[in-house]
């Protein structure tokens, strides 16, 4: 049953979780409530962890559109997620933005940003990864992007791209954008107690539902939430969940 959140910035109490503070600040609503459970929750642990990067490429496959077919809606800002394997494991390149920019400040993402006139999406996903991480563009074969992603912030139209890594890469952080580099196990994402959802009200619109991830072991302090998020749960719920991939929002 949905339930009152703690102060903005706190874990929800639902599900008798205990309390604790995030590096981000999350501007939670006060009549925000909880929503419900991981799309994959009904998985047995074993199914989630360990996820090979060969699993995950194949589920993701069903579900993006080739990279060469731009979007019919021009989108602000790509993104790329970053994936590769470490024993046995699919692992995700984040960032958590430089507290000195103006927008998100703190907030984790994905490599990525907006585009330059006349500039393919996905061109620049790779532009932006390499300024940010040093990402070599020329390791990263690009499956295909996932649908756009509108940011409640700003009203901004996001694409995300999978691009697949052969190996562990050589990364290092534009201190002007980026304050550190973080490479999380998908399986991580998917364990129990890591995932939850509220659901926020909007005012002249339909409640909108924002996806959470927080685990001390893979993340510390941070949490990731909005546009990540929602790009992070597409990710898990395309790998894990067969023949359900066709309800990827």
């Amino acid at each position: 049953m949905p339930g009152d959140l703690g102060p903005a910035g706190e874990f929800p109490q639902d599900e008798g979780r205990l309390r604790r503070r995030f590096r981000q600040f999350i501007p939670r609503p006060p009549h925000a409530v909880a929503g419900g459970l991981a799309p994959w929750a009904h998985l047995p642990a074993s199914e989630r962890c360990p996820l090979a990067l060969g699993d995950a490429v194949a589920g993701l496959s069903t579900a993006v559109v080739p990279a060469s077919l731009e979007p019919d809606l021009r989108p602000h800002a790509a993104v790329l997620v970053p994936l590769f394997e470490r024993e046995g494991d699919t692992v995700v390149v984040l960032i958590r933005r430089s507290l000195l920019l103006f927008s998100n400040p703190g907030d984790l993402a994905f490599p990525g940003g907006r585009l330059e006139p006349g500039e393919r999406a996905v061109d620049a996903a790779l532009r932006e990864a390499e300024e940010e991480v040093a990402l070599d563009p020329a390791l990263v074969s690009v499956l295909g992007r996932l649908p756009i992603v509108n940011r409640a912030r700003g009203d901004e139209r996001v694409v995300p791209y999978i691009g697949v890594l052969t190996a562990e890469p050589a990364l290092r952080s534009d201190p002007s954008e980026v304050d550190a580099i973080f490479t999380v196990a998908l399986s991580d994402l998917a364990a129990d107690g890591v995932y939850w959802e509220e659901e926020w009200p909007i005012p002249g619109q339909d409640a909108r539902t924002l996806p959470f991830f927080a685990d001390v072991a893979a993340l510390g302090n941070d949490v990731i939430w909005g546009m990540t998020a929602m790009v992070i749960r597409q990710v898990l719920s395309a790998a894990l969940i067969r023949g359900e991939r066709s309800g990827i929002a």
